[in-house]
This record gives C-alpha cells, sequence and structure tokens, in this order.
C-alpha cells in the first residue's frame, strides 16, 4: 500500500483520514436513532469496537491518531500524555 503514497507521512495521514471517516459514521449513524443518550453511547463503543476488530485499516487508523495525541500532548506538557504513553505498548494485543 506504501507504494501509492509520496511518503510515509502521507500514508499516514490517509489512515487517520480513513479512522476519522469511520467515528464519523459511526457517531452520524447511532445519533440519528433518537435514542435515548445512555443507549448511544452503548451503541457508538460497541459500533465503534467492531469497526476496530474487523477493520484493519482503521485499527491503524486509530493507533496513529492515538500517537499523535500523545505526541501533542507531550509537547504541551501535559500529564495525561504520560498515561496515554504508558498505555500505548499494550496496542500490539489490539
Amino acid at each position: 500500500m506504501d507504494h501509492h503514497f509520496p511518503s510515509e507521512k502521507a500514508l499516514a495521514q490517509y489512515l487517520v483520514h480513513l479512522w476519522s471517516a469511520a467515528l464519523v459514521e459511526v457517531l452520524s449513524q447511532v445519533t440519528s436513532t433518537g435514542e435515548p443518550s445512555v443507549r448511544q453511547v452503548a451503541s457508538i463503543q460497541r459500533s465503534l469496537a467492531t469497526v476496530v476488530a474487523q477493520n484493519r485499516i482503521a485499527r491503524a487508523g486509530m493507533l496513529l491518531s492515538l500517537e499523535q495525541a500523545v505526541v501533542d500532548c507531550s509537547l504541551k506538557g501535559g500529564a495525561a500524555a504520560s498515561l496515554l504513553r504508558d498505555a500505548l505498548p499494550y496496542r500490539q494485543s489490539w
């Protein structure tokens, strides 16, 4: 797949874009149901878990977006960054 992109960064950006599109699609579908908010939250979680479990490209985009969030937090010196950074090595089991 990487031979279709001019750089690794371009490939990473594309994968994050696909993850974002999947996220927006799930949110749109679930929030349009009119169900109570608590049920919508549960449906969003289930739907996203299914996307991540069944779609390796979406999963890669999700991981890349999480890694970028850690980098962004680290640059700002946020305490959440160290927590996220510590959790990311476990992504191998995702």
